[in-house]
Order: structure tokens, then C-alpha cells, then sequence
């Protein structure tokens, strides 16, 4: 029987754990090296920020249903899952029905354009694609690209970066209410929010954000989706409607020059509501939170009239063709569940007063026509 040799640990236990032990010493100081290589390389980088597409997430297919306090409070929207598919590029479905349109109009603003709660062919801008086809005799692509919460400034982005190259015939604006909501409330659209800011601190793991609040002495903003204006509440807001007008006025003059810059006929619609001087008491419920803000019902209402008269001369001034839908939708409960959404009865009014108006201004640019 053959003796057993004995292996190099046996023969020289101690060099063996000597090596082992510089490995181990040498693995544990690479791994230091290149982690604080790496955290030093994030302090310099720094904070990363973007500008904020804000947009319903593309190719989504996620039911909405109102919140409690909602359907409390409101005429008609019901507790249910209402249908919410959006495409590729962040319009809501069904929008680009064709894929070769003789003309395509792209609808900008909030939620009030968006129509959230409603069947999906209830809402106006795919309405008027259907009433125009039926009277122009061609295929249209309406597409609407409302998303709740949407001022005027985030539509222009939203007009540059991804509706300018579907190199529409014509660009619908809607917007009104969120300019005055954030305007009065926040200060001025370049101001830092965690959900409508337009600037954005880009989101970090546990890692990154401990250097940035302990290293760069910098606050990483949180986002807030379940009361977006909470730091507001409780406080005394004061409105300087020349200010308002100004900052408003500014957004729609830059929206006109892009579209006809490209080409594309701009189009500014004032937005329905019922802003009466004597609301309903349903309509004042419905409007708790401008109390919690510290604005009273008449000073949001001069301020929200401001910037629709504001519309109207920024029209007049840039020869821009308009839809007053401020002064054509009845302001009742029978066409709008709240102060500015609509219901689907309202919807089909909308529709059928700017698919009776666009054909007219779009023209020189239908097919044949050119």
C-alpha cells in the first residue's frame, strides 16, 4: 500500500494561510478601492436633471377609477373602472385609426381634454375625427394628447418634443385652469413642484440620495401623487392678475410661433366651465380645496376669467383661428359632472361645435386644396 503525500497545506500550513489571507486582503482592498472610486465619481457627477414629457405612460392599458370623494361630490361619474389604453407615443387610444390619414389634428391640455371618466369613444377628440370624416369624405387621425394636471408650458414641450414630428395639419390648445391652479398656487411655471415641476432631480437609489443630501447638501424632492399642493394648504394666496395674464400670454404667443414655424395651423380654445358669479352649492363642495388654499371663490374665478380673455386677445393679436368654448357650452350640470370636466353629453357638444369649426379653418390644407 503506497504511502499518502502530503498536500502543500500540510507541508506548509502556515504559508498557505499567508497567501490565502494577502488574496483575501488584496480582494477586500480592490473592493474598497473601486466602491469609493465609484461614490467619488457619483459625488462629482452630481445631480442628474431633465425636463419633465408629461405624458400617460406610453403603451399602458390601466383602468381609472374615480376617488371616493369624487363620485361623491360629482354629477354622474359612477364607481367603476372606466377604460384608460394609451399608445405607443402617449396619446389615448383610439388615436391613430389610420395609418396613413389624409389629416391629423392633435388635441393639447389637461384632464379636461383628456375626458378620463368616460368610455373611450365618448371623448371629444375622437369624436371630432369621426364628425369631420363623415363631413370632409377623408380618413382623420384626431389624436389627444390631454394628460390630467397639464399647463400651458408642459404642451408647448409636449408640441416640440413629440407632436411636431407626426407633422400634424393642425394643433388644438385647451388649457386654462391648471395655468391658474399653479400660477396661484406655486408662483410661476419654472417653479420646483415634485409632480408639475417642468425640471426634474432624476430619481436614485438609497445610495445616491444619502450622498446627495450628506455630501452635496442638496434635498432630493419626493414626489407627491396623493395631495400634489399639500405645502399650499393653509396658506394665504394672493393673485397679481396683470402677472397671471403675463406668464399665460407668453406661453400662447410660443405656442403659436412653433406651430407655424412648422408649419402646422395653430388652433386656441377656450375651456368650458361653470364658473357662473353664483355657483351652485354642489359646485362650491366640489370646490373645497381653493378654501383649504386661501383663495376665496371670486378671487379664483377673476383669475381664471383673466386667463380666458387672456386667450381671446393673444387670438385677436396673432390672428390665430379660435374656439370660444367658453361662451358656446352651457355652463350647467347637464354637459359638466364638475366645474370644468365634461360628462359624455358634453363631450359630444364639444365635438360636434369643433368639428363643425375645424374643416372651415383647416381648409387650404386638405387634400386637393394645396
Amino acid at each position: 500500500m503506497s504511502e499518502r503525500r502530503e498536500n502543500r497545506f500540510e507541508k506548509a500550513p502556515r504559508k498557505v494561510l499567508a497567501v490565502l489571507w494577502g488574496i483575501m486582503a488584496l480582494a477586500v482592498c480592490l473592493g474598497v478601492f473601486f466602491i469609493g472610486k465609484a461614490l467619488r465619481d457619483e459625488v462629482k457627477r452630481g445631480v442628474e436633471r431633465y425636463i419633465v414629457l408629461r405624458e400617460r405612460r406610453p403603451s399602458s392599458d390601466i383602468p381609472q377609477r374615480p376617488a371616493a370623494d369624487l363620485v361623491a361630490v360629482a354629477d354622474g361619474v359612477e364607481n367603476k373602472a372606466y377604460p384608460f389604453r394609451v399608445d405607443a407615443d402617449g396619446y389615448l387610444m383610439p388615436s391613430a385609426v389610420h395609418d396613413k390619414p389624409d389629416v391629423t389634428v392633435v388635441f393639447l391640455g389637461g384632464s379636461t381634454t383628456e375626458c378620463m371618466y368616460m368610455q373611450e369613444e365618448e371623448r371629444f377628440p375622437y369624436l371630432v375625427g369621426r364628425e369631420m370624416e363623415k363631413a370632409l369624405g377623408l380618413k382623420v387621425n384626431t389624436l389627444n394628447g390631454g394628460t390630467a394636471g397639464n399647463n400651458t408650458l408642459h404642451c408647448v414641450l409636449a408640441l416640440q418634443g413629440k407632436v411636431v414630428p407626426r407633422k400634424p395639419q393642425a394643433v388644438v390648445l385647451m388649457e386654462c385652469i391648471n395655468d391658474v391652479n399653479y400660477l396661484m398656487l406655486v408662483g410661476d411655471y419654472w417653479a420646483n413642484h415634485p409632480s408639475r415641476g417642468i425640471v426634474f432631480d432624476k430619481q436614485y437609489g438609497l445610495v445616491k440620495s444619502f450622498l446627495i443630501k450628506h455630501f452635496m447638501q442638496r434635498e432630493v424632492i419626493e414626489s407627491t401623487v396623493e395631495d400634489e399642493f399639500v405645502a399650499q394648504r393653509g396658506n394665504k394666496s394672493a393673485a397679481d392678475m396683470a402677472a397671471l395674464a403675463q406668464a399665460y400670454r407668453k406661453n400662447l404667443e410660443l405656442f403659436v410661433f412653433v406651430c407655424r414655424q412648422q408649419g402646422i395651423t395653430p388652433v386656441l380654445m377656450t375651456q368650458f366651465n361653470r364658473f357662473t358669479e353664483h355657483p351652485e352649492e354642489n359646485l362650491l363642495r366640489q370646490m373645497k380645496a381653493i378654501a383649504d388654499w386661501g383663495i376665496d371663490f371670486a378671487s379664483y374665478r377673476s383669475a381664471y376669467m383673466t386667463l380666458q380673455d387672456t386667450m381671446r386677445k393673444v387670438a385677436a393679436e396673432q390672428k390665430v383661428a379660435f374656439i370660444d368654448l367658453d361662451a358656446l357650452v352651457p355652463k350647467t350640470k347637464e354637459y359638466m359632472y364638475d366645474v370644468v370636466h365634461l360628462n359624455p353629453k358634453g363631450s359630444s357638444l364639444v365635438a360636434d361645435i369643433v368639428a363643425a369649426k375645424l374643416p372651415g379653418i383647416l381648409a387650404a390644407k386638405l387634400p386637393g386644396k394645396r
